[in-house]
């Protein structure tokens, strides 16, 4: 079990960090990533395929093609916090060498997006 947990959650780690990192780390100072949030979703729904793949794997080769509930759903869970580990180490490699500043950027995006609204300055 252990093991098609760790090369699954490996493959879909890599799936979700590669493009994740090449994408970040290009952006300069004055880039906006508006389209990073789709093609973020999109590459994370492509790496989570990866958990079906990898449970599949599981119950056709272990098991005889025939798996219960808890045992699939520990494989799944297990694949799913592999490539978890990968996303959130990408994630803090971009943010520790990119140029682009989340936090000023998110918080200008939501004061004008208040100010869209018709909110007012208080």
């Amino acid at each position: 079990m252990t093991a098609f947990i760790l090369r699954y959650g490996i493959l879909g780690g890599v799936l979700v960090s590669i493009p994740a990192l090449w994408n970040w780390l290009a952006l300069t100072p004055d880039d906006q990533p508006d389209t990073g949030m789709v093609f973020g979703f999109l590459i994370m729904i492509v790496a989570l395929t990866a958990v079906f793949i990898g449970v599949k794997a599981y119950r056709d080769k272990e098991l005889g093609g025939v798996v219960r509930f808890l045992p699939a759903f520990g494989v799944g869970l297990g694949i799913s916090a592999v490539a978890t580990v990968f996303y959130v180490v990408s994630w803090e490699i971009c943010m520790a060498y990119s140029s682009f500043d989340f936090i000023a950027f998110w918080k200008t995006s939501m004061i004008e997006s208040a100010k869209a609204k018709g909110a007012t300055p208080s």
